[in-house]
């Protein structure tokens, strides 16, 4: 069923594969062997269709340096999301809630389809944030309040490097 010619280790399966089977095991919460060996063989099914149908993962290889920007921008990630939470929870225990949605437009230099995906999902799972659009040079993002536009701004900026590194 798969081959194990140069072309095929190129085309991103691998980087695929091990992606899918870390969300597999973070879903399933539990390292049974069972689990774990049902995971390894459904998510190497799931990489191999996914990397003949799509050119998604094409040209993405694994490295130590891209390992490391991986979990650079995980760290960085975890620290945004805790800092915009307990912006939101000043929100939502307001005695009156005063804020002023927008719209905002912050360019990316970003052009990969793997890097904006995941800084537009990144923007997406962030608190009070919400992408409404992507283009070539920008992506508009709705803030709950002005007072977050900022931070939005900033956050794009850690995330872009680190993402050309782990992704581009």
């Amino acid at each position: 069923m798969f081959t194990t010619s140069p072309r095929f280790l190129r085309s991103g399966f691998w980087a695929a594969w091990i992606t899918f089977f870390l969300i597999w095991l973070a879903a399933s919460a539990s390292l049974e062997s069972a689990r774990v060996i049902a995971g390894l063989l459904v998510t190497a099914g799931i990489a191999g269709l996914s990397t003949r149908l799509t050119t998604f993962w094409a040209g993405l290889t694994l490295s130590p340096a891209r390992l490391l920007a991986g979990l650079g921008y995980l760290a960085v990630f975890l620290k945004e999301m805790v800092k915009s939470n307990i912006v939101m929870l000043g929100y939502v225990y307001a005695p009156r809630i005063k804020i002023a949605p927008e719209i905002i437009h912050i360019p990316t230099r970003l052009r990969g389809p793997r890097e904006r995906l995941a800084l537009t999902n990144t923007l997406a799972l962030t608190p009070g944030s919400l992408v409404v659009d992507l283009n070539r040079q920008q992506i508009d993002l709705h803030v709950l309040d002005r007072d977050l536009a900022d931070g939005a701004k900033g956050s794009v900026q850690k995330f872009e490097p680190l993402l050309e590194k782990a992704l581009g």
